[in-house]
């Protein structure tokens, strides 16, 4: 199941995933809001996007083990062939923990004014930037909760984050060395 929480878009998603709604694979919630963002909100929780968060995590809970938290510009890529690509075995090895993490890097252009048709994504912008500390994380919704920002949870258990590859664990603070 996807919860899509589309906020304020100029051409609302729905269109382009009607059926994946009308199959129930997708759960679709417009919502408008004129309020800006405020920088004088202490708390993450208190401001609209960790409102939303939580809003997934009460409606996730229940029903799934693992969610990841994600805009739409954003993909997960498996590099290491035992898991074949696929996210489900990845998380299969990992389910004693409060998430698994992920670097994040960012693509650029690689040079490229326009996508050739057919081309894929990753074949097309090849150029990203180096792997830093800043990490990414599908949360274990039995052993994690609203972190401090987008990017973090808070564990419950004696749980922690880990970064498959090297099995490095972290707390609240998701950033890791290489």
């Amino acid at each position: 199941m996807i919860y899509l929480l589309d906020h304020n878009s100029t051409i609302p998603m729905f269109y382009e995933i009607a059926d994946y709604v009308a199959e129930g694979k997708v759960q679709y919630t417009a919502f408008r809001s004129e309020s800006p963002r405020r920088p004088y909100i202490r708390r993450f929780s208190q401001g609209l996007q960790g409102r939303a968060f939580q809003q997934c995590f009460d409606w996730g809970r229940d029903s799934f083990q693992w969610m990841a938290f994600t805009d739409l510009d954003e993909m997960l890529v498996l590099t290491d062939p035992k898991y074949n690509s696929s996210l489900p075995a990845l998380l299969r090895n990992y389910e004693e923990h409060g998430a698994v993490l992920a670097h994040w890097v960012r693509l650029g252009s690689s040079g490229v004014e326009e996508r050739q048709p057919g081309q894929g994504l990753l074949e097309t912008f090849t150029k990203c930037t180096p792997v830093r500390d800043h990490v990414k994380g599908i949360a274990n919704l039995r052993y994690a909760s609203l972190g401090i920002n987008a990017h973090t949870f808070f564990y419950h258990g004696g749980r922690r984050g880990i970064r498959p590859g090297d099995n490095r664990r972290v707390g609240v603070a998701h950033a890791l060395r290489k």
